[in-house]
């Protein structure tokens, strides 16, 4: 007979519920409540970024009144509800504020968790305090959904021995249901019961566990009803016959629109209320979803970035709800910013910079999904055919690029002694035409360009894929003005800073070529295969206001002398100028203790370039500017042998050092 009734009692129990089912499908539009509208905190939503934060959208309506303190925690479940981390208002952006409103967005960079909840406190035109605190939020499947635990409403209810416990077993400890502790809950002693009221349609599920308290041993019959608006009988949703310590019952009901309470019975306790420490855990009713409309975020920046000093970047974003874009970096913090709430700052350029758009939402729309950018960050500078580039001294480059197409090249001035770490030069080279090119140091054509990759030799046998370097040959062009004057080469080594015409021939196409050259490890301004020369004139030794006669003379080609006449007038007798030539020459390389740096022994304090290479002169190890007794770190050099080239005044000059073994 106990059996029928029980079955009896399980076939009740699922037909009432498939019968709220129903109701709660059928009605469902109409559960829309206020309770969004009218929290003055809410989640409007969050996404986990590629910096590994969760970014917390959070609307604050101050009513007008001064924002004190604002933090948002983050939990790590609902059950134990163990704090995760907090962040402040400190550490938070402003997204917006509207006056008309009084409502502020903001944006939190927070440890994703799986709950979160908002607190705030308010200070009133009387200098009283305000304290908010928005509705728990749990996040599923990226979905933030709100929910109140029942232990922190208003409650009715009885229990059968003493008073009904909140967040704690009826023996005031934690509550814990076959082994899983519940931060929140409420502890009664069967025989007990206890009902939540609301408004209709503000929530539209309850979830909870029910059991015995661990290490108690009684039992109990546990009830979950529901009453409804306009029916005047409550209805019994499940009937579970019996709960124990090693027995628990899991409740998730979605709720009737027409739902104005939920009511839990504990009753037919064993061993009296001694033992039947019957427990409700983790109890919560989740608020009824606001419907808001969705958007989203149109973008497609990604673009590879060429430069050496700071650059801005507009971003421009769209989102389709017409609510403006924010912008988040989410690698490449460190070399990068985000300035004037759109503009992307590259201060350094040793990274990709990654940026994420985004839309927090608002009353109205949902957060939108970001949209990610990818700069690809090269050091250095592009210069189109017809373009031109300034580099100075400081400025470090790994690569510079430079374009040419036969009739025009990117053009590189220079002023002082920037680093250079590879110069490439793509050039087009159309089939039986001339381009004009020229390199800052002497080079093998074969090594530095990719013309063998492409099937090119030089000077090949007729039908093979060939190409052809010519210089121009004054001599030739003065003695026999008829003659050709143009000497094609026979080998590709060309000299630093000298004009060459150079082509190619290919019998199987006639189609453009771009051809392009690498040149490592070059000084814009000084290298170890420079042609740069100073021509100095020592008047040190000469009396003032005497004039000096000097002739230059070409050499190799037919023409005049040229005659300048010095005049020796310094203004200042007393001041007569250091003579560069020969301090330099006299001028010694010493290390400090250590090792550590070096210095030069120069007689003044006149600005001197130093360039450090390896034993051959060939590879730049580093350039500097040097001011006399000022150090040189080469702390970072390796143990070898080294040369300095170093201009000085008017003076040029070539020292070797050693660095030793430290």
């Amino acid at each position: 007979m106990k059996k029928i009734s029980f079955v009896l009692t399980v076939v009740f129990t699922i037909l009432g519920f498939l019968k709220l089912e129903a109701q709660n499908v059928n009605e469902s539009s109409k559960a829309q409540s206020d309770w969004f509208t009218d929290a003055r905190l809410k989640l409007l939503g969050g996404e986990k970024s590629a910096d590994g934060k969760y970014y917390a959208y959070i609307s604050v309506n101050a009513a007008d009144k001064e924002i004190k303190s604002l933090s948002i925690t983050g939990y790590d479940n609902v059950l134990t509800l163990n704090k995760k981390e907090t962040v402040e208002l400190t550490d938070m952006l402003l997204l917006s504020t509207s006056s008309d409103t009084g409502i502020s967005i903001y944006s939190a960079p927070i440890a994703e968790s799986s709950v979160y909840r908002i607190n705030a406190g308010l200070t009133n035109e009387d200098a009283s305090s305000e304290v908010l605190k928005s509705y728990y939020y749990e996040i599923e499947n990226g979905k933030e959904h709100a929910f109140e635990y029942v232990s922190d409403m208003p409650y009715e209810g009885k229990a059968g021995w003493g008073d009904i416990k909140i967040d704690c077993s009826p023996d005031n400890l934690v509550i814990n249901l076959l082994g899983q502790t519940y931060a929140k809950g409420i502890g009664l002693h069967s025989q007990g019961w206890i009902m939540f009221a609301f408004d209709t349609g503000k929530y539209h599920r309850f979830v909870s566990d029910a059991a015995i308290q661990k290490n108690y041993s009684g039992r109990a019959d546990a009830q979950l009803k529901f009453s409804m608006e306009g029916v005047a009988k409550e209805e019994v949703v499940s009937y579970f016959t019996e709960v124990t310590q090693n027995k628990k019952v899991s409740w998730d009901y979605e709720l009737p629109v027409n739902i104005k309470a939920v009511i839990v019975d504990f009753f037919k306790a064993s061993y009296g209320n001694g033992e039947a420490h019957s427990c409700l855990g983790g109890a919560r009713l989740y608020l009824t979803p606001h419907s808001r409309k969705a958007q989203s975020i149109h973008w497609n920046q990604s673009q590879e970035i060429y430069a050496y000093r700071p650059v801005t970047i507009d971003l421009n974003a769209t989102s389709s709800s017409g609510l403006p874009v924010y912008y988040r970096i989410a690698q490449g913090k460190s070399n990068a910013e985000i300035v004037d709430g759109s503009v992307l700052r590259i201060n350094k350029f040793s990274s990709d910079i990654v940026v994420e758009a985004y839309q927090a939402g608002n009353e109205e729309w949902e957060s939108a999904p970001f949209k990610t950018s990818v700069f690809k960050i090269y050091s250095g500078s592009k210069v189109d055919a017809g373009s031109t580039v300034e580099l100075s001294t400081g400025d470090v480059l790994d690569e510079l690029i430079v374009y040419g197409n036969g009739v025009k090249t990117g053009e590189v001035n220079v002023k002082g002694l920037p680093q250079v770490k590879k110069i490439i030069y793509k050039c087009k080279f159309k089939p039986s035409e001339w381009n004009f090119v020229s390199f800052p140091s002497n080079v093998n054509i074969d090594e530095i360009s990719n013309l063998r990759d492409l099937g090119y030799e030089l000077n090949a046998p007729l039908g093979k894929p060939s190409y052809y370097i010519l210089e121009y040959d004054g001599k030739n062009r003065a003695e026999n003005p008829s003659a050709s004057s143009w000497k094609r080469l026979k080998t590709p080594y060309l000299e630093a800073r000298k004009g060459y015409i150079m082509g190619i021939n290919n019998v199987a196409t006639t189609d453009s070529v771009e051809v392009t050259f690498n040149i490592d490890n070059t000084a814009m301004a000084l290298s170890g295969n420079s042609t740069e020369f100073h021509v100095s004139v020592d008047l040190s030794q000469c009396e003032p206001q005497s004039v000096q006669t000097f002739y230059v003379r070409p050499t190799n080609v037919k023409g005049n002398a040229l005659k300048m006449d010095v005049e020796f007038n310094p203004s200042d007798y007393s001041e007569l100028p250091v003579n560069h030539e020969i301090a330099l020459k006299n001028a010694r390389v010493t290390h400090t203790p250590g090792y550590e740096g070096i210095r030069i022994t120069l007689p003044d304090a006149t600005p001197a370039k130093v360039a450090i290479f390896d034993s051959k002169g060939k590879k730049l190890i580093k350039a500097v500017h040097y001011v006399s007794p000022m150090m040189i770190d080469v702390s970072d050099l390796k143990a070898g042998e080294y040369k300095a080239f170093i201009s000085y005044g008017n003076a040029y000059a070539e020292k070797g050092f050693t660095i030793p073994k430290r």
